[in-house]
């Protein structure tokens, strides 16, 4: 079976919308916290385990959460990951300037340098 994001993510939230419909749902966002915590810790144990099955199903119950805490906090998704993606693209705009100012070359370049590159660019924001 194969969906794509939004559909996936629609899912996630019409079958956490039903569940709380029915009673099965935490009262606020800290308890759903408190499970995402849960899943990365059993996503980096299916990790370590070189488990790809089980980093899948990790992952998968990691995003599954994510979608219930948006739920809670009355986030909307497409709006918080498009602010991401543009605070993201903004500082990765700065450190490949960076980069070129300095004469770096990003593929061979330790990550602390650019990492450096990118401390500057929160900093400025």
């Amino acid at each position: 079976m194969s969906e794509d994001i939004n559909t996936a993510i629609e899912n996630a939230f019409s079958i956490q919308r039903e569940a709380a419909r029915l009673g099965f749902d935490w009262d606020d966002a800290a308890p759903v916290i408190d499970k995402a915590r849960e899943e990365i810790d059993e996503l980096m144990e299916a990790i370590q385990q070189q488990d790809i099955d089980s980093v899948k199903r990790e992952f998968g119950d990691l995003l599954f959460v994510m979608v219930n805490l948006s739920r809670h906090l009355n986030v909307s998704l497409a709006s918080s990951i498009a602010l991401t993606n543009a605070k993201f693209q903004q500082r990765f705009e700065h450190v490949k300037c960076r980069a070129l100012e300095t004469g770096t070359e990003m593929k061979k370049s330790n990550v602390d340098v650019l990492e450096r590159f990118w401390i500057e660019a929160k900093k400025a924001e």
